[in-house]
């Protein structure tokens, strides 16, 4: 039988992978609205020209 301290520690790293695949998620979709919110500016920029 696995001490506690092993499943806590198991339990923790499966946490913050979890966490970390959440944040790299939601920090892609930012950055992709980002780049579409610029390239729309540039095209606005660009129509008044």
């Amino acid at each position: 039988m696995p001490s506690a301290n092993g499943v806590l520690s198991v339990a923790a790293i499966a946490a913050q992978s979890k966490t970390f695949r959440l944040g790299q998620r939601a920090l892609a979709s930012v950055s992709a609205s980002f780049q579409s919110c610029m390239l729309a500016l540039d095209q606005y920029r660009w129509s008044w020209w």
